[in-house]
This record gives C-alpha cells, sequence and structure tokens, in this order.
C-alpha cells in the first residue's frame, strides 16, 4: 500500500529582503533563547517601574484629600505595563522593546519590512492568549513547533523577531598548503566566483577538521564536482581542488581589499549614525546623512556581490544596510499615531461599520453573555445560597457596604475607582478578544462567566433591598461598559471563526485576513471601555438627582447607538 508522501517543512532562521533600491540582504529569525532573555529583561524593567511608582503614589495615600488618588493612578500605570507596554515601544523605530534592544532583536515583518503600528498591536494583543495558562506555555509551544519561531501573535500579525546585525569582527583565515607549481598551471587565470560560491568553500575549510578526511572528502566530492569540471579539475582530489580555489580567490581578493579600504572610513560613519540615540525626526541633519551614506554602501554592496572582495567585508556592509534600511523605513504604518485623520476614522468610521459588519458575532456575544446575566440575576435573587456560592465572601461584603445607600464619593475616591476600572474592565476585555484564537471557546468562557457573576451580584444586592441604588449607580455608564465587552466578545468569536471556517485559506491566511478587523473592534472596544471608566469614576459617584440620572443614562444610549449606526462617520480626504 502506497502512503502519500509527508509534506515537511524545513527549518528555515532567515528571511530575505529586496529594498526599494533594489537591494537584497538576510535577516536571522531569532531563536527561543535570545526571546526569553529579552522578555526577561523587559519583565525586570517593568518590575523597578512599578517599584519605583509604588513609593511616590503610595506616599500620597497619607495625604488627605488624596487617598485614593495615587492607588488610582498606580491602577493605571499597571494596565499600560501590561498591554501597552510592548505595543508602544516595538512601534518606534527600530521596532524594539527596551529588553530586544539589550539582547539585540527587532519585530519585523514576514517579508523583512518594518511592521506597521496595526501589524504591532496586534501580536501585542495576541500576547494574552500565547501567556495561557501561565509563563507563555502556549506562545513557547506555538514557537518550538514553527520554522520560524513565531508564537500566536506573530502568525496572526504576520512578524516575526530577528537578530540585529552587527558585524565587527573579521572570519578568520584557515592556513592552507601552499600550492605547487604545477598545481597553480591547473587553475584559470581569473575565477569568477559568487560571494555566495566564495562563502561556501570558507564555510567548508573551516569545518573540515571536525568532519574528518573521509567525510570532508565525501562531502566535496558531492557538493562542488560540476564546478570543479567547469575549473578543468575534474582528475583533481575534490579537497585539494577546494584548497586550490580558496587559494585563488584570497590573492584575488587581496586587490579587492585596497577597494574595501577606501570605504571603510564611510562605513564607519554610516555605524556611528545608525548608533546614536537621537530619533530621526529629532535630527534632519542625521537623517539626511544616513540616506546618503546608506544609499552610497547599497552601491558598495550592489558592487561587491561577485566582486573579488573578502566574504566578511561583504557581511559587514550588508548589516549596515539592514540596519539602516530598517531605521530608515521605520514607518510605514497605515495608521500612525500623529495622523489625526487617520484616528478620527478608526473612531468614527472604520470601528462602527467593523460592528455592523460583524453583527450576527456581536448578537451571538451579548446571547453569551445576557442570558446567563439573567439567569443569575433570577437565581440569585430567588436562592440566596445560590449568590453565596458564586460571589466570595469579601466581594459580597464590600458590595453590600458600597450599595447600602447612595453618597457622594470624594474626588480622590473617583480616581481610584477610574484607576480600578480601566485595569480590570478594559483587561477583561482584551482577555476575551485574545482567548478566541482558542476556537471561540475562551471568549465565550469570558462572556457566561462574566455575565453570570454581574447578574449574581444583581439579584443578590437587589434581595437585600439595594438594587435600586445599585441601577441608580450603573445606570450612567452601564451602556458603555457592557455595550463594550459584548463588542469585545464578538471580536473574540471572529477570532475563532477565523480558525473553524477557513474560505479555501490556510489556518494562518484565514487568521491574518480577520486579524485587521479583530484589531479595530478591539481598539473601539478599549475606548468604550475607557469612556465608561470615566464616566463611572466621576460621575456615576455623585449622588445626582433620579430624573438627572436617567436623563443621563438615555442620553448615553441614544450617543452610542448614533455612533455605532454612523452617523458621526467621517468621509477619507
Amino acid at each position: 500500500m502506497a502512503y502519500p508522501a509527508r509534506r515537511v517543512t524545513p527549518l528555515d532562521t532567515r528571511v530575505d529582503i529586496e529594498t526599494p533600491e533594489h537591494v537584497r540582504f538576510r535577516w536571522e529569525v531569532a531563536g527561543i533563547g535570545p526571546r526569553a532573555v529579552a522578555w526577561a529583561v523587559d519583565f525586570a524593567i517593568r518590575a523597578v517601574v512599578v517599584i519605583g511608582l509604588s513609593i511616590p503614589l503610595g506616599a500620597s495615600s497619607a495625604v488627605e484629600g488624596l487617598e485614593g488618588l495615587g492607588s488610582g493612578a498606580f491602577m493605571l500605570a499597571l494596565f499600560l505595563l501590561d498591554w501597552a507596554w510592548f505595543t508602544v515601544f516595538e512601534s518606534l523605530p527600530g521596532g524594539a522593546s527596551p529588553g530586544k534592544r539589550v539582547v539585540g532583536l527587532r519585530v519585523v515583518r514576514e517579508d523583512g519590512a518594518p511592521a506597521s503600528l496595526r501589524e504591532i498591536a496586534l501580536r501585542n494583543l495576541l500576547r494574552a492568549a500565547d501567556a495561557a495558562p501561565a509563563m507563555y506555555v502556549v506562545g513557547l509551544v506555538a514557537m518550538a513547533i514553527d520554522p520560524r519561531f513565531r508564537r500566536l501573535g506573530d502568525r496572526v500579525a504576520g512578524t516575526i523577531v530577528v537578530v540585529n546585525q552587527r558585524v565587527t569582527a573579521r572570519m578568520e583565515v584557515l592556513p592552507l598548503t601552499p600550492a605547487r607549481h604545477d598545481e597553480s598551471r591547473l587553475l584559470p587565470a581569473r575565477l569568477r566566483l559568487s560571494a555566495r560560491l566564495r562563502r561556501a568553500i570558507e564555510s567548508w575549510l573551516a569545518a573540515r577538521p571536525r568532519m574528518g578526511a573521509t567525510w570532508a572528502d565525501a562531502v566535496a566530492r558531492r557538493s562542488v564536482l560540476g564546478l570543479l569540471d567547469r575549473l578543468g579539475l575534474g582528475r583533481v582530489d575534490p579537497s585539494r581542488a577546494l584548497e586550490l580555489i580558496a587559494q585563488r580567490v584570497r590573492e584575488e581578493e587581496l586587490a579587492g581589499a585596497a577597494l574595501v579600504a577606501r570605504r571603510r572610513e564611510a562605513w564607519d560613519a554610516l555605524r556611528r549614525d545608525l548608533d546614536a540615540v537621537v530619533p530621526l525626526s529629532g535630527d534632519p541633519a542625521r537623517a539626511a546623512s544616513i540616506v546618503r551614506r546608506y544609499r552610497d554602501a547599497c552601491a558598495d554592496l550592489g558592487r561587491f556581490r561577485d566582486a573579488p572582495v573578502p566574504t566578511a567585508a561583504v557581511d559587514e556592509v550588508q548589516a549596515l544596510c539592514a540596519r539602516a534600511h530598517a531605521e530608515l523605513y521605520a514607518h510605514p504604518a497605515d495608521l500612525e499615531l500623529r495622523d489625526v485623520g487617520a484616528l478620527g476614522r478608526l473612531v468614527f468610521t472604520q470601528f462602527p461599520a467593523d460592528v455592523r459588519r460583524e453583527w450576527k458575532l456581536v448578537a451571538l456575544s451579548a446571547f453569551l453573555f445576557l442570558a446567563p446575566l439573567v439567569l443569575g440575576f433570577a437565581l440569585a435573587y430567588a436562592e440566596p445560597s445560590f449568590a453565596f456560592r458564586v460571589i466570595p465572601a469579601e466581594v459580597r461584603a464590600q458590595m453590600e457596604e458600597s450599595y447600602a445607600e447612595v453618597v457622594d464619593r470624594s474626588q480622590s475616591d473617583n480616581a481610584q475607582m477610574a484607576g480600578f476600572y480601566v485595569y480590570n474592565n478594559t483587561g477583561i476585555a482584551l482577555r476575551s478578544v485574545a482567548a478566541g484564537i482558542f476556537l471561540g471557546l475562551g471568549t465565550a468562557w469570558v462572556l457566561v462567566y462574566n455575565g453570570l457573576f454581574i447578574g449574581s451580584v444583581g439579584g443578590h444586592l437587589s434581595a437585600m433591598g439595594y438594587g435600586w441604588n445599585l441601577l441608580r449607580f450603573t445606570s450612567g455608564h452601564t451602556a458603555w461598559e457592557i455595550g463594550a465587552l459584548i463588542i469585545a466578545g464578538g471580536a473574540g468569536l471572529r477570532l475563532g471563526l477565523a480558525v473553524l471556517d477557513r474560505g479555501g485559506r490556510t489556518l494562518v491566511g484565514s487568521l491574518r485576513a480577520a486579524g485587521p478587523v479583530v484589531a479595530r473592534i478591539a481598539a473601539g472596544s478599549a475606548l468604550m471601555l475607557a469612556v465608561a471608566a470615566g464616566i463611572e469614576g466621576f460621575w456615576s459617584g455623585w449622588a445626582w438627582p433620579d430624573p438627572v440620572r436617567a436623563a443621563f443614562a438615555l442620553g448615553q444610549c441614544a450617543l452610542l447607538a448614533a455612533w455605532l449606526a454612523g452617523a458621526f462617520s467621517m468621509a477619507r480626504r
């Protein structure tokens, strides 16, 4: 019985890129080890930041009137460190977080070009899925089975992590047995060998002592018999023939060394420009210098490819071109933070249109959230023991104390609650989006659990006679908060649907097609939760008259409905 041949994906840790100047160079993909070290460095830096912030913000708690301000600011800082740290730094020129810079890594697209803001945001949104269930187990498994060490976020966003190319050492010159007079006459007067072939011969020479004579001869015979025949060395021992070729190449490279020496000063100047820490946008003179020297280096690289130039010099110029290319083309994003018009279109046009386009999944998300909410409310209201099983005792006690009566909260308490709501609620929504990659089941679980929990809290407080106090407090921000959780759930289900229904695409292709929509909806949901946190922290805590509360709540519902319906859509100019 014949079995179909198994398709094997080769392990390839290199990616080639052709620049707009039609110069090709190669990136080396970073493995699990360097990336783990970079993550550890980032973790340590963030831990130091947290400790540094906790001292002054903790001290503010001892100041009368500022008891909650420091706590709220601290929770907001934790949220930013969790969700914005990597996105912000990897979107800057260089495409690297502080940990990646220390290790010498950067994030690029799979074709080697700099990644856009959308791709960076999407790969880091999926970081929550890669981190599951703890210590990046899912991400490590995904990297271990991928030829380019991509975690789930990289696969969806179409990104890879590569090693910054810095060539400072010269290739070791291996000793060769001098050619006899009769051997020298066998070689043509001029060898025209490509840089790749010359590098291959040098690599063979370097590996020969470890391979042993027999194996080295076998490799030489199988690898270069065609070359030896072309050069008229078919009857010479293959190993000795390769030595003779290496000797002649080195003789020719001596002539090319003069050209290298003339250009070295320009390469060193380009390297100094690239090593400067000042951003290009803040130093026009440096930017112009890099552009000019980068073009000259590209021209050198083109001349050196097949010229008799030492391969180490070719590697050095290629590394400089790669670094300069990444520096100059660091912002190809379709959406940049400084582009106010693009941000406006995202908020007022693209996000509402995406929500309407995915209305079926948003409706399913609403069912998965609201059905458990209603069930939890009914069970907790009818049977107090149900609430005891769902809601932890300390949470029940806190809720009962908070809603026993409606009183004005201080500004300090408002700031504390606003910071907590951003950290907790927005984090829940973003994790529900990322969890959708697990066939949508992760998102479904987040929706069902939170719906049941919130409903149980409402039912328990209503059974105790505090239901109206709860309604008075939550009415102003409920539309934004619940709406955002449901819409974020729809984005997570969209990610899960991309896994289940590929539409003729590969799994990665299906996820990548869904990625932009998922990223935009996640960003819009986070914005909605920020609005909800502002209302919850600085409006809901005041003891407004009930008619004022009701009018405000209805106004928020109408505003949200108009926004999602496209009433504020911006036309592209």
